[in-house]
């Protein structure tokens, strides 16, 4: 980033030189209301502004003159003094200006957040506060932070001039915006791209707790670098705190100078032996007045470091060119007496511009490359999975992670690389008891490898520094390779076009073949894939090309099913007329097959090139729990499977259930909060609503789950062109911290004690059949079913329970569940119901409700149960027939009290009590120890605040007592011998 010294640089706001003249346009009118701010009247707000800027040419803008007057090119600096409070009738002007690439210092508050308008007895009032307008400039959401935590105040020390803020910054409200920074994506066709970085947010002075992590930032500059509003410099008093003179002198004085760009950039950013690091740097300002071709003629001063600080070698840099952009390069062949040994190094950058009358400009960058080492990438102890966990050196493992690319550039990590950065990162990462990082292509294949079997060596070389930071801070690594739909290359079909998959081959080998030494490296093929059309993506849909009418064709001949079309489009829509669907849901078996072939082709590609033992996923969403590529099918063809838990807040559990395969461990490979939830322009109290909501999706991953989680996203990535995917992550733009990051701190810790003891895992003791045969149909009821049999099964009985496809639960035949549940299926393939004959002969109790063609019931046999349940002896065991599916009824304690007596009946005794406790309890239960999970229900209001409780866990053997704090979540992890604690969460 760039460091701007409106007063000369370092010495804090000493001058080195007079600045010239800067016109501003104060916002200023009697009776206007504030609010988000303090320090004085309303009405003195404007004349403190002007009093601090003597010698500045200050102009004063009624709301009324603010179309006539606040022009482009009108002013240096448009101040608007009232917080979050704005004239309403002035939002075009103030919009026009900024469009225009005004600069702008907004003291207090919400910028353009509460609109106010003039009544018609001439008196000003505030409306409500709403996001509209200031969404228009990209600032997405504005939460109230307040500041009890903070014990010390601090400039950045990137930017000298700020030196002396902190002392004006103390605040109790600091307003934190979340900012989208990006207007048009970089590769419009490709979902996951990014955009352009319009814009660069950089906080001035932060609050740091006693931990010393930044919480908030009171004064926040925004650089409009391109597109949008570019040439404009924005800065935010966000907090109630009282600015005296002296600092908004400085303010508006840095705002006057507009945006500046400064960085330096080795041409890789890692070096193999004896190579000669090569160093590039570039400035770009913002002129004013059209002097664009304005000469610069400058020095900067190269430094290179290893990561002890030690000096290696200082290089000056010519620097020449205009304001529009000036450039050198250097590098260290005659400045270095020798090869440089594998490891980090460290460049720090300073450019100081000679600007006569304008107070100089002192400019600062850091960035740093890698030079190989192999050893240490190769020392990694080596990933496994199990049945419920990952596993590394043997060891149980479960995920405390998060997703990372790169803090600054976010998705354009390979492209624009900063190794000092990402170790800084890695740094925090690990102190925050992150034990895994997710990261990998998500935009540009064809950039990264415009051949796919030879992708850029600068990317290549990037991954190789990224990588080798991971290692450095020993955090193994999921690397996902495709997303959405595999990059064809040119083919006509990402799973089925020959030429299309060739391609892929070979980029997936490129990658295998050059990391085939990391042990603790693992492969996520494709992050979320659909099948197979790119315009329906998220869903199952015929493409409709020569090579799927092909393999639908092929399919088909070997199932012994006569010739068909592939089914039309709408054909797929809710009550479709049955002409049309019969084919449906024989398509979306076509679309499991095909994605699984696809599967072992792209993993055969990675063991033939590269390491065999590195471990193999697919990180699937909530679409796998319906008709898109689902684990159930894919478990077999895999090392692990994932789940991504985002948008079925109230069916989370659900999420995990159905889309673990028996016997497979899975991976809340990403999880977060969606901020699209609220309606547009309404505010919420997202922060504590997402730290809450993160906390529940944790915890259900690490304790009913067990595998654990990566959370999405570590840095929140203001340059994806959406408003929704710009607000995710742990840290916001400028760089504070969010409470969920507390959140993950505090399940990271518990993970980290409890680990060890997570060793040989008991199966559930229910088994739903999940009825894809009417899941898969136009007329679907099972989603529903299975989603009411969870939430029965798991919160209303207190008994775990897992899940397998009716396609695939002839593989179980070996096992005997004690209670198998089959919810509102309608019809079942003969195979599953041969294979649920066969338990029930074995002595498993097989419940299935709702009308069922293959159940004919013996009335010399079958025996009446409660409400009509028809219970019929087969073998040891029985068939249970609920014939309404009562899961489809609308009353769940109907649905409770039918799995109660079902369960009685297989002599399942639910492992624990709480009495009237409505959340959710669970009880995992491994070789020597019991994880218990307790998640309060949720709610609005002082009625869902959680209380003291107190569980009972029995399991036949022994039994004992556990006191829950009052916590939305607790964590518990007992020893089965006496119910000593071993971990918890929240800790003591």
């Amino acid at each position: 980033g760039a460091a701007v010294s409106p007063t000369g640089g370092g010495g804090g706001r000493a001058r080195a030189a007079p600045i010239p003249v800067v016109r501003v346009a104060v916002l200023a009118e009697a009776g206007f209301p504030a609010a988000d701010v303090a320090g004085g009247e309303p009405a003195a707000r404007p004349a403190a502004v002007a009093a601090a800027l003597q010698g500045h040419r200050v102009e004063f803008l009624a709301a009324a003159d603010l179309d006539a007057r606040l022009l482009p090119g009108s002013c240096d600096v448009f101040v608007s003094p009232y917080g979050s409070a704005f004239p309403l009738a002035g939002w075009p002007a103030i919009k026009r200006y900024l469009d225009a690439g005004g600069s702008w210092l907004n003291l207090g508050g919400r910028p353009c957040a509460v609109p106010v308008e003039r009544g018609a007895d001439g008196a000003w009032r505030a409306g409500p506060a709403a996001t509209t307008w200031h969404e228009q400039l990209g600032i997405v959401l504005a939460c109230a932070v307040p500041t009890a935590a903070v014990t010390a105040w601090r400039a950045n020390e990137d930017l000298p001039w700020t030196s002396g803020l902190e002392r004006d910054a103390a605040a109790a409200t600091v307003w934190e915006l979340y900012y989208r920074l990006s207007s048009v994506p970089d590769t419009p066709g490709e979902s996951g791209s990014a955009g352009a970085e319009e814009a660069v947010v950089r906080p001035l002075v932060r609050g740091y707790d006693a931990a010393g992590r930044a919480v908030a930032a009171p004064l926040v500059l925004v650089d409009r670098v391109e597109r949008e509003f570019a040439g404009g410099r924005w800065i935010f008093a966000t907090s109630d705190a009282a600015l005296p003179a002296a600092a908004l002198r400085t303010l508006v004085e840095a705002a006057a100078r507009g945006p500046r760009r400064f960085a330096s950039r080795p041409s890789y950013a890692c070096y193999r032996a004896g190579e000669t690091p090569v160093v590039s740097v570039a400035y770009r300002g913002a002129p004013r007045s059209g002097d664009g071709a304005a000469a610069v003629e400058a020095t900067c001063r190269l430094t290179l470091l290893d990561e002890r600080g030690t000096v290696f070698a200082q290089v000056p840099v010519p620097v020449r060119g205009t304001e529009a952009l000036a450039t050198g390069s250097a590098d260290f062949a005659t400045s270095l007496s020798g090869p440089l040994a594998p490891g980090l190094y460290r460049l720090d950058a300073a450019l100081d511009l000679p600007d006569a009358g304008r107070g100089g400009r002192s400019l600062r960058h850091t960035t740093g490359f890698w030079v190989w080492d192999g050893r240490l990438l190769a020392g990694g102890e080596p990933l496994g999975a199990g049945a419920f966990a990952l596993t590394r050196a043997g060891a149980p493992f479960v995920a405390a992670g998060t997703t990372y690319m790169a803090s600054d550039v976010h998705r354009k990590f390979l492209f624009e690389p900063n190794p000092w950065l990402w170790d800084r990162d890695f740094d925090a990462m690990r102190r925050a008891g992150v034990n895994l990082v997710r990261t990998g292509i998500w935009t540009q294949w064809t950039r990264v490898a415009p051949e796919p079997g030879a992708p850029d060596e600068a990317a290549l070389r990037a991954l190789d520094a990224w990588l080798l930071t991971a290692r450095r801070h020993d955090i193994p690594v999921i690397f996902t390779l495709f997303a959405f739909l595999p990059e064809t290359w040119g083919g006509e079909n990402a799973y089925l076009d020959p030429r299309a998959v060739a391609a892929q081959r070979a980029f997936v080998s490129a990658f295998a073949r050059r990391y085939r030494g990391m042990h603790d490296l693992a492969w996520d093929l494709i992050n979320e894939p659909s099948f197979c059309n790119a315009e329906h993506l998220w869903s199952c849909r015929p493409n409709g090309d020569r090579f799927e009418r092909e393999a639908w064709a092929a399919w088909r001949r070997g199932r012994g099913l006569a010739p068909a079309p592939l089914p039309p489009l709408e054909a797929f829509a809710a009550g479709a007329p049955a002409a049309d669907s019969d084919a449906v849901p024989e398509y979306r078996l076509f679309a499991q097959a095909m994605f699984e072939r696809w599967v072992r082709e792209m993993r055969g590609a990675i063991a033939a090139a590269g390491n065999p033992r590195q471990l193999v996923t697919v990180g699937q969403d909530e679409a796998g729990t319906r008709d898109s590529p689902n684990n159930l099918f894919l478990a077999p063809a895999l090392d692990f499977t994932c789940i991504h838990t985002w948008w079925l807040n109230d069916a989370i559990l659900w999420d995990e259930v159905m889309t673990r395969a028996p016997g497979t461990a899975n991976l809340v490979e990403e999880t977060g909060v969606m901020f699209s939830a609220h309606p547009p322009g309404v505010e919420a109290r997202w922060e504590a609503y997402a730290r809450d909501l993160l906390e529940r999706k944790m915890a259900l991953a690490v304790g009913p789950g067990g595998a654990g989680f990566v959370e999405w996203l570590w840095s929140s990535n203001c340059y994806m062109p959406s408003d929704n995917e710009a607000a995710i992550g742990l840290l916001r733009a400028d760089g504070t911290a969010k409470p969920e990051l507390e959140a993950l701190r505090g399940v990271a810790a518990f993970v980290a004690a409890a680990q060890r003891h997570l060793v040989g895992r008991e199966e559930e003791p229910v088994l739903m059949v999940v009825p894809h045969s009417n899941m898969f149909s136009s007329d679907d009821t099972a989603t529903a079913a299975t989603k009411a049999a969870v939430r029965a099964m798991a919160y209303g009985c207190r008994v775990g329970l897992g899940a397998v496809s009716e396609f695939a639960v002839s593989a179980r035949a070996r096992t005997v569940p004690p209670l198998v549940l089959v919810p509102a299926s309608r019809v079942l393939r003969r195979e599953a119901w041969r294979a649920l004959r066969a338990w029930a002969r074995r002595g498993s109790r097989v419940l299935v409700t709702g009308p069922l063609d293959q159940l004919r019931p013996d009335a010399a046999r079958a025996a009446a149960g409660p409400s009509g349940v028809v219970r019929m002896p087969v073998g040891q065991g029985a068939l249970l027939w609920a014939p309404q599916a009562v899961e489809l009824g609308g009353d769940p304690a109907a649905t409770v009290a039918l799995y109660r007596w079902a369960l009685s009946d297989a002599g399942i005794v639910p492992p624990l009590e709480a009495g009237a406790f409505a959340g959710l309890l669970h009880a995992a239960r491994y070789r020597d120890a019991v994880l218990i999970t307790a998640v309060a229900p949720t709610g609005e209001g002082d009625a869902a605040a959680p209380a003291p409780l107190r569980v009972r866990y029995h399991d036949g053997h022994r039994a004992f007592d556990v006191d829950l704090p009052a916590a939305r979540v607790n964590l518990v992890l007992c020893r089965r011998l006496d119910g000593a604690i071993l971990a918890r969460y929240p800790a003591d």
